[in-house]
């Protein structure tokens, strides 16, 4: 009795070192990365204390961090996929352009360099206008404000009439019915 104990007690180790060899390399594996750099300003001096602002393109989530004395920076345990980075310091601006794209369990490193800002600097926000005809798709559509619809006068309670506001939206005529003039045989 003592022999097979001692066998079932061997066979239980062995069991549990295979079970703990293969649990050890999935623990390391992950999907998340990281994004880290230095933020410098024209000259290639580092910028201690820049504000650093890191927005993830697919979610709109926004990231904040600051720069340390060594004017470095990081975020830690980002999902894979496109990015916006930029910095900010009182009297340098940064490239609005900076879209690092992070793949899985990448460590990425990125230099933002800052440039000097212009004293007085006025920004004119200009809306593009909406494209008046869709050549991909047959299909039409608009937006009905809620201004339109309040000062609407619309007869009784049709809402059907809101679609009169859909530019090239004609109102139906109903069918008439067909006039037949009478032949007389001509003899």
């Amino acid at each position: 009795m003592r022999n097979s104990w001692g066998v079932r007690l061997s066979r239980f180790a062995i069991l549990a070192g295979l079970l703990a060899a293969l649990a050890l390399p999935s623990a390391a594996q992950t999907v998340r990365g990281s994004i880290g750099g230095v933020v410098k300003d024209p000259t290639g001096a580092v910028i201690p204390g820049a504000k650093v602002i890191l927005i993830q393109l697919e979610s709109n989530r926004e990231r904040l961090g600051e720069t340390d004395t060594k004017g470095e920076f990081a975020f830690f345990s980002l999902s894979a996929g496109p990015y916006r980075l930029r910095a900010e310091h009182p009297g340098l601006k940064t490239d609005p352009n900076l879209f690092p794209v992070l793949q899985v369990n990448q460590q990425l490193r990125v230099t933002v360099d800052m440039e000097f800002a212009a004293a007085d600097v006025d920004y004119a926000f200009v809306q593009e206008a909406p494209e008046l005809m869709q050549t991909s798709s047959a299909t039409r559509s608009t937006v009905i404000e809620n201004r339109q619809v309040t000062q609407l006068p619309l007869d009784g309670r049709n809402f059907f009439e809101l679609s009169l506001l859909v530019p090239g939206r004609r109102r139906r005529r109903k069918a008439r019915p067909a006039r037949c003039a009478a032949i007389s045989p001509s003899t």
